[in-house]
């Protein structure tokens, strides 16, 4: 479970660089399409902390339980 709450926290932070460079990759484009596109990489990053916290709360429970099972065994 560790490894997917790492994964999922370096999925994060590439919708950062991914979003920039897509909105400012071409000056020429439409303001909406920028617009739009903004919109989408905001969304993104949003679910994608959504999902994140839920992978940490999984960990968490993980280890509880892990803990749990150390102490009685």
């Amino acid at each position: 479970m560790a490894y997917q709450a790492h994964i999922s926290q370096i999925m994060l932070w590439n919708i950062l660089p991914t979003g920039a460079l897509t909105i400012l990759w071409e000056g020429g484009k439409p303001t909406w399409i920028a617009m739009v596109l903004l919109l989408f990489f905001a969304l993104s990053y949003y679910g994608g902390g959504w999902e994140h916290n839920i992978y940490k709360r999984k960990k968490r429970e993980l280890e509880v339980l892990k803990r749990k099972l150390d102490s009685v065994g």
